[in-house]
């Protein structure tokens, strides 16, 4: 019982009251730091040096509201420069679990990070991203930044961010930002933000409402901002802007010319009278001068500020989850309207699953555009369907000079079916031109169709497990031996084509087994398909077989537009061509067997104009392998007698021995043991 006694006295005489006066001590010093102006700044400076940086002109407590006019830090290769720090946090709120900061702003915020080498990257969890439940709620009143910069290694981000004021709220069951006002400037131009985003949920998925409100202008005349107001200029002024007061202005200018100038001949004529009366003279020209400015006077403009010159009108809204995202995108600019709904998948290799699109230009035709991603018929093969919709589409404003004058009404239809999102397999196009098309102020109208099928090649398993190589083992330069058009069919080949007096008709199909394809171009009048191209030309072609092994026949002849027989360049021209051959690799034993190309023979080809004439006197090899490189040649032609027949019927022979090239490196060999140039053959 003593030492009982011994012990509680040491502890509540001594101990009790030290430990006591130590806690009491520790309280009031950090009540100290928070609420003194001295024991903030030194907090702060403390805080700081811990991070080699610095606080400078702090002012007020972290109690009552601290201002820091530069405010330093630095961690792992990451400087942050904060400018004129403004924080007030209403801490009684605590209490009832709420963090209620009313107002976080700065001036200027820059943020510089540094990129170090020896650091390996993060490995990639397969779990979901989750956030720790917060313990208490927080609620930001104010949340303004005037300037932000961000740099990695010196270089700065394309956009910049100012005049920022927003409020923010977070809890566990989401998080809300709203967003008053938001400056965003690009090379292009600068842009104005509003919105809105609700995260109804702190863990995966994260669904989620978003909605944002962009007002924007161009930077000049070539921003793509602009492209709208460069539209408008085309095809017609937009109401209250400038063009509408140049019209007004107009009218007044043309009287203001044959007025200035009687106001000149008066006002010459009253300067020979200057010094017999100046009076009058002072007063003619007062009446002079008011006479000009009357006559120089534009008419009223309409009243109010015009609109601004590239101006973009976006508003945009999203609502989901990462399992799926509807968005929604409305956008006006000086009369063009655009309307966008799609649909997308986050989590999937093609992110976007369907589309609309709309657009009406100033001009009010339209243009539309529809995407959808669908399953295949097989598994792991997807189908894209999409369509394109042109209603009296003007083409001037898009290409100016580089095309002749255009205005479609034109539908397009394409599906594909992807393997694996990566290997084509199937696709077909379906192209209509409806009537009231024109190209070149000539009429067009007619249809296109095709499809080509791409079956699996046989070495395609290979193919695929070398692509899941390493990267080191990967080899940069395409193999030779593969074979681009294997497994290629063409098929359901429909063109029917009419332009002004032009027609161009198309059928057939080419593929592994045996086909034909058949073209039939007429065209008399060439300058309908490009302006000052003379003349009319006729083709007719056929080729029958497979990719592997074919034969065919063309036929064309040029006729000028005022046809002189007998004089080259204005005399009517034909060529005939027939061949055989095919595409793949070569024949075994040969030094470019393993390259892939065309290889044939040509058996005929002729061809005469104003009484000349050429023709091959027996047939050429010929051989195409794009694949080649040096020291193997990309084309050959093989050995052959060609003929040249003149007019007054004299005959040259020439004995070709070869030629071939590739790339840079080219050489022919021949000779002609018959030429004889003379005054007559000259002329």
């Amino acid at each position: 019982m003593k030492f009982v006694r011994k012990f509680l006295r040491h502890v509540l005489v001594w101990w009790l009251p030290g430990l006591a006066m130590l806690v009491a001590l520790a309280a009031g010093f950090i009540f100290w730091l928070v609420a003194s102006q001295n024991g903030t700044r030194l907090l702060l400076t403390t805080a700081a040096q811990q991070f080699e940086g610095q606080a400078q002109d702090v002012n007020g407590s972290l109690l009552h509201g601290v201002t820091v006019g530069r405010l330093e830090l630095t961690a792992g290769g990451t400087h942050i420069d904060i400018h004129d720090l403004d924080l007030s946090v209403r801490w009684s709120a605590l209490g009832d679990r709420l963090l209620h900061v009313r107002n976080l702003s700065a001036g200027s915020v820059r943020v510089d990070i540094e990129s170090s080498p020896e650091t390996p990257p993060a490995e990639e969890s397969g779990e979901p991203f989750t956030l720790p439940k917060l313990p208490v709620t927080i609620a930001v009143d104010r949340l303004a930044l005037g300037d932000f910069q961000f740099t990695q290694d010196g270089e700065p981000l394309p956009v910049t961010l100012n005049d920022l004021s927003a409020t923010f709220a977070a809890s566990q069951q989401g998080a809300q930002l709203r967003i008053a006002s938001l400056r965003v400037g690009h090379e292009v131009g600068e842009a104005d933000v509003t919105g809105q985003a609700d995260l109804q949920g702190l863990a995966d998925p994260w669904p989620f409402v978003a909605r944002l409100d962009v007002t924007a202008r161009g930077a000049g005349p070539d921003s793509p901002l602009c492209q709208a107001d460069r539209l408008s200029g085309v095809f017609g002024p937009v109401a209250g802007q400038t063009p509408v007061k140049d019209k007004v202005e107009e009218p007044a200018r043309k009287p203001a010319a044959p007025k200035a100038q009687e106001a000149a001949n008066r006002a010459d004529r009253r300067k020979t009278e200057a010094v017999a009366k100046p009076a009058e003279t002072v007063k003619g020209r007062a009446d002079a001068a008011t006479a000009t400015a009357t006559a120089t006077t534009p008419a009223t403009a309409p009243m109010g500020p015009p609109v601004p010159a590239c101006l973009v009108v976006l508003h945009a809204d999203a609502a989901g989850s990462l399992d799926g995202i509807q968005a929604k995108l409305d956008g006006t600019g000086s009369n063009l309207v655009l309307d966008v709904v799609a649909d997308l998948a986050p989590r999937t290799a093609l992110v976007l699953r369907s589309a609309r699109a709309r657009a009406q230009l100033p001009d009010k035709s339209t243009l539309a555009a529809q995407f959808d991603l669908q399953a295949g018929d097989a598994p792991g093969r997807d189908r894209i369907v999409g369509s394109l919709d042109a209603q009296r589409l003007d083409l001037a404003p898009w290409t100016g000079n580089a095309s002749p004058p255009a205005l479609l009404t034109v539908r397009a239809d394409v599906q594909a079916d992807i393997e694996n999102l990566s290997a084509l397999r199937h696709a077909a196009v379906n192209l209509r031109f409806e009537e009231g098309s024109r190209w070149n102020r000539q009429a067009l109208s007619g249809d296109l169709k095709a499809q080509v099928d791409v079956a699996p090649a046989a070495g395609a398993a290979a193919a695929g497990a070398a692509g899941a190589a390493p990267a080191g083992a990967a080899t940069t330069t395409p193999d030779p031996s593969v074979d681009p058009l294997a497994g290629l069919r063409i098929h359901g080949l429909d063109v029917d084509l009419r332009l002004g007096r032009n027609r161009v008709r198309a059928t057939g199909e080419l593929g592994a087994s045996s086909g034909a394809i058949t073209l039939d171009a007429q065209a008399p009048q060439l300058d309908a398909f490009w302006p000052d191209v003379p003349g009319g030309a006729d083709v007719k072609a056929r080729i029958d077989g497979t990719v592997a092994a074919h034969r065919g026949e063309i036929t064309a002849s040029y006729t000028p537009p005022r046809p002189r027989p007998g004089i080259i360049g204005q005399s009517r021209a034909q060529a005939n061509l027939t061949f055989n051959g095919g595409w793949g690799r070569g024949p075994a034993g040969q030094p470019d067997a393993a390259l892939v190309g065309w290889r044939g023979t040509f058996s005929r080809l002729s061809a005469d104009t104003a009484g000349f004439a050429v023709s091959l006197d027996r047939p050429v090899t010929l051989s195409f392998l794009p694949s080649a490189v040096a020291p193997q040649w990309q084309w050959q032609v093989g050995q052959t007698g060609v003929s040249l027949t003149l007019p007054g019927k004299e005959r040259l022979s020439v004995a070709h021995q070869g030629s071939r090239g590739g790339g840079k490196r080219w050489e022919t060999a021949g000779q002609s043991d018959n030429l004889v140039i003379t005054a007559a053959v000259a002329r």
